[in-house]
């Protein structure tokens, strides 16, 4: 039976070559990508957070979990045994990417208090609708993955999180098929009724340390990355007054956010469209030998 996710379709519809690659012939890379590796562990360890909302420290709990998926993540990618040598970049690499998560976790909680979770990582595997196997041949699957559900005065929400060089803008955030596909099998699997998605959004990006002048005092460059409150406690170490617009500009920067989608049903029945003709586009090129 073909199983197909919201990332193959969206290879299918971007790059012919690359998804023939990568699931039409089935070639995959010795070990994952720094930022397939970085976006796991970050879900892993925010929905870990969220989750802990009740406990004495959340934070703690959660770069515990961050320290663990690694470690998985790392005997899944080098296996006892498996290797002879493990090169010296991975294992540099890997005490890197730890490093990253952690401090951009801490950052993280400072602006964001844990909201709590009704459900941890929910995975769904849905019939496609419209799509039959005597019609085709083979009958498909969705398969899905949703980091965390939380509930609200609203109701319930599916929950995303996401770690982007750059934060997304809104518009361009409402246009993406895949919180929709994700409420789609959510609803298929005859989960509760949802509300909508959140998508959590993180900068991969973590504040500079401000910096001193030949004269004593602290740098006011507004463009630069800098923590607002690391920036009042190196003016006072400096013995200076900080500077009110370079304050305002560091405490304008946006670090994260959190978006609310509403979706209704009559977006759920175009999801499932849209998901049906992606499942017929993967089917017809699996049959053609050219591929």
């Amino acid at each position: 039976m073909l199983t197909i996710s919201h990332s193959e379709a969206e290879t299918a519809h971007s790059c012919q070559l690359k998804w023939s690659f990568r699931y039409g012939r089935g070639l995959k890379p010795l070990t994952t990508a720094y930022r397939l590796r970085r976006g796991r562990g970050w879900g892993i360890a925010v929905a870990d957070y969220h989750r802990c909302f009740d406990q004495i420290d959340p934070l703690a709990m959660a770069r515990n979990t961050l320290t663990e998926a690694l470690a998985d993540e790392w005997k899944k990618t080098f296996p006892d045994g498996a290797f002879q040598h493990v090169p010296m970049e991975a294992e540099v690499e890997a005490r890197e990417l730890h490093a990253e998560l952690d401090a951009l976790l801490v950052h993280y909680a400072k602006f964001q208090p844990p909201l709590g979770a009704h459900d941890l990582e929910r995975k769904y595997l849905v019939g496609v609708p419209g799509l039959r196997g005597a019609e085709t041949g083979r009958a498909a699957r969705l398969d899905v993955r949703i980091d965390l559900m939380q509930r609200d005065e609203h109701g319930l929400w599916l929950v995303e999180h996401k770690l982007r060089e750059d934060l997304t803008p809104f518009k361009l955030i409402t246009r993406s098929r895949q919180w929709r596909w994700y409420a789609y099998a959510h609803k298929r699997a005859g989960g509760e009724p949802i509300v909508g998605v959140i998508v959590d959004e993180r900068r991969a990006v973590l504040p500079s340390e401000p910096m001193l002048l030949k004269n004593g005092s602290v740098s006011r460059d507004k463009a630069k990355r800098v923590d607002p409150d690391e920036y009042l406690a190196a003016c006072r170490d400096a013995g200076h007054e900080p500077d009110e617009e370079a304050l305002a500009a560091y405490r304008a920067r946006i670090w994260q956010e959190r978006h609310h989608i509403f979706l209704s049903d009559l977006e759920l029945v175009e999801a499932g469209r849209q998901i049906a003709s992606s499942a017929r586009l993967i089917t017809c090129r699996l049959s053609d030998k050219n591929w």
